[in-house]
């Protein structure tokens, strides 16, 4: 019997593990025989660093960086060349037969990924005390909802960077259950590994953060024992001001070990990274990252363990960034948000970003994107009011945390609206459905009443039936192709690809004699 928390797995989890994964294996065969350059942004880029990769050489493209795609299509490479040394490499191109088994492989599994990145929601959502019913809604919401549909026919990196992130979460929500001990500190390692990994997949995923860690931390100061170091000893407690500071010191000097000597050095690093914007960030990141990894049931020195949590973590940070990683890839991830602030839009942003909100409402919830405003400043207005000191403080005091919640949540929302992408909606839905199950979750248990379940669960509706409706939309999503000047863009360009599609191009010829 499978087990999950010391529990049995329920008949609901099956059924919705089933709904999940079907899903994402159905979109995914039903779009197997595309041709290979159906979707050459990015089918073909990451074939084409995998290449370099198997020929010993460094990627090229940085952007998001995207190691997840690289690394298992080189494994697929080595795999095809075990057959025959001579298949491709140095000089000789791969052919549009092997470059056809490649992706359609890939294909697959992207199909399987978006099935289990929705999936697990489920631990996600128990962990923070949902219900069973409501943790299949919001599965099955995620799971058929646009941007995740959407997402497992483009082989892409918002599944791989969402899936790393939601796996810290859970080990990171059952870090208060564990003893310390070798077993707590390799969870905590795993965590860690976890959460930078999902930068490596993709820098945007590191939007969510802020959103991830006050989560934690709100649920390990209202879940845990009185034997827990953030409620035993106090939050604004001598012992944890100083395990915060040491915490702040070691996020800095973790993120200095990460981006110096040669990494940055070869890539002028100071010409197109600002320093006064990374370093705060990244300084606030690492230390929130050992604040939130750093708690067992059985602590009673918060300054010892964070002393002890902040060398494990700069012992992965320095595995990750400076031994496993290639340069490229780790300038890209520490390098964030200054180098991502060139993709933040055009000349006329509020246009933009109306547009933007406007889409993602009108995709994600069946009703007119000025209804489901309405709603949500409903809701708004509804936490506001039981944030007003009474009597009732810890309802106060929820209604505090989900309203910071709330507010990083449309964060979230408009800085991703600056550049509107179907594939970008799994960043929007994730965050939204936690947060309204959690306000639905904490009235639920509540002796005060109030109207906030009841606007979260309108919310929750009008998302399940657009995702339910978009089964409709399966045969034409799973036959996604780009446009043909998409094959063209010279990200993707290589020798190794000149018996591909990619060599008949126009601009192929000039990109070759220019880098060659």
């Amino acid at each position: 019997m499978i087990r999950f928390g010391g529990k049995s797995l329920s008949s609901a989890f099956w059924f919705t593990a089933c709904i999940a994964l079907g899903s994402g294996l159905l979109i995914a065969t039903l779009g197997l025989d595309r041709p290979y350059d159906a979707i050459p942004d990015q089918d073909l880029l990451w074939l084409r660093e995998a290449l370099l990769m198997h020929q010993g050489k460094a990627p090229g493209y940085p952007d998001h960086p995207g190691i997840f795609w690289q690394v298992l299509y080189t494994l697929k490479l080595k795999w095809l060349s075990l057959s025959n040394p001579l298949r491709f490499g140095a000089g000789i191109p791969i052919a549009p037969d092997d470059a056809n088994l490649i992706i359609r492989w890939a294909r697959l599994e992207n199909g399987i990924l978006a099935g289990l990145t929705s999936l697990l929601l489920w631990p996600t959502l128990r962990q923070l005390g949902i219900q069973r019913w409501l943790t299949t809604i919001n599965v099955i919401t995620c799971c058929l909802c646009l941007g995740n549909l959407e997402s497992a026919v483009q082989i892409r990196n918002e599944l791989t960077s969402t899936f790393f992130l939601l796996a810290y979460l859970n080990i990171a929500l059952r870090l208060p259950n564990l003893k310390s001990g070798p077993y707590c500190r390799a969870a905590s390692a795993a965590a860690m590994a976890c959460f930078l990994i999902a930068a490596y997949c993709k820098v945007q995923i590191l939007i969510l953060t802020p959103f991830v860690f006050v989560l934690i931390l709100g649920h390990q100061y209202f879940n845990t024992d009185e034997e827990n170091i953030f409620r035993r000893r106090g939050l604004l407690s001598l012992e944890n001001l100083k395990a915060v500071a040491i915490s702040l010191t070691m996020g800095s000097g973790i993120w200095l070990i990460a981006v110096s000597g040669p990494v940055f050095a070869s890539l002028n690093r100071f010409q197109h990274v600002r320093t006064e914007f990374d370093l705060p960030f990244w300084t606030a990141t690492n230390a929130l990252l050992i604040l939130t990894t750093r708690a067992s049931s059985s602590e009673r020195n918060a300054v010892k363990t964070t002393w002890r949590v902040g060398l494990l973590y700069g012992a992965v940070t320095l595995l990750i960034s400076r031994v496993l990683a290639y340069p490229v890839w780790t300038a890209q991830v520490f390098s964030f948000p200054s180098n991502a602030l060139g993709f933040s839009g055009g000349d006329n942003r509020l246009a933009l970003l109306q547009e933007g909100i406007y889409k993602y409402l009108s995709d994600l919830f069946i009703s007119s994107p000025s209804i489901t405003l309405l709603v949500i400043a409903s809701l708004t207005i509804s936490l506001l009011t039981q944030t007003i000191p009474s009597h009732h403080k810890p309802t106060a005091s929820k209604a505090t945390w989900l309203l910071c919640l709330l507010g990083l949540c449309c964060s979230i929302w408009m800085a991703n609206a600056m550049r509107p992408r179907g594939f970008y909606e799994l960043y929007l839905i994730i965050p939204a459905l936690i947060l309204l199950t959690l306000c639905i979750s904490t009235w639920r248990t509540s002796s005060k009443r109030s109207m906030t379940p009841v606007f979260a669960i309108t919310l929750i509706g009008l998302s399940l039936i657009q995702s339910v409706a978009n089964v409709l939309l399966v045969p034409q999503i799973a036959q996604m192709t780009q446009p043909r000047q998409y094959l063209c863009f010279e990200q993707a360009f290589d020798q190794a690809l000149s018996r591909t599609s990619i060599a008949t191009c126009a601009n192929y010829g000039d990109y070759i004699k220019r880098h060659s």
